[in-house]
């Protein structure tokens, strides 16, 4: 069963309370103020009883080790990432240097 939220059960009481009491009918005004007290006690409830879980702290994307280590191409000296296959600057292969 899905659950109504709070602010749903307030807002139809709302409504059902200010038009019940345009056209005096009395019952659909208590209905009204019902939906309205059982969202003032779903709010109550959420915000009292409800214990929340700690914020799980947001990770930074750390670089692996392979992304962390960096390799000088035997041609130009140039600097490459472990995960490159071939030098950025001249494009000689790296592949046996990244094993």
């Amino acid at each position: 069963m899905t659950k109504i939220h709070w602010s749903i059960w307030i807002g139809i009481g709302l409504i059902v309370t200010l038009v019940s009491s345009r056209a005096e009918l009395t019952l659909f005004i208590w209905i009204g103020l019902a939906f309205i007290l059982i969202g003032v006690i779903k709010l109550i409830h959420r915000f009292v009883f409800t214990e929340r879980a700690p914020k799980e702290e947001t990770k930074t994307a750390r670089p692996t080790h392979a992304q962390q280590r960096i390799l000088r191409c035997p041609r130009c000296m140039s600097t490459a990432h472990a995960t490159d296959n071939y030098c950025r600057l001249c494009g000689t292969p790296l592949r046996h240097l990244n094993r």
